[in-house]
């Protein structure tokens, strides 16, 4: 399992003229996005309140 550090470290070791391993670093980027606003759906539509950290990592409204 990896941890956010292992991830930042992988993607600082990534050269900056490595288009393929960028476009492969923004596809999992949209690919966890997409999920989390999957998630954020699902918590509101079962009426469950999700986690007040998300408020401002993801720029929600404070009404639910």
């Amino acid at each position: 399992m990896q941890t956010a550090a292992d991830v930042d470290d992988w993607v600082a070791g990534i050269d900056a003229a490595d288009e393929d391993s960028w476009r492969y670093v923004l596809a999992l980027l949209e690919h966890e996005t997409m999920h989390q606003g999957q998630l954020i759906r699902y918590l509101y539509g079962l009426g469950i309140d999700r986690p007040h950290t998300w408020q401002q990592q993801y720029a929600l409204d404070e009404d639910f």
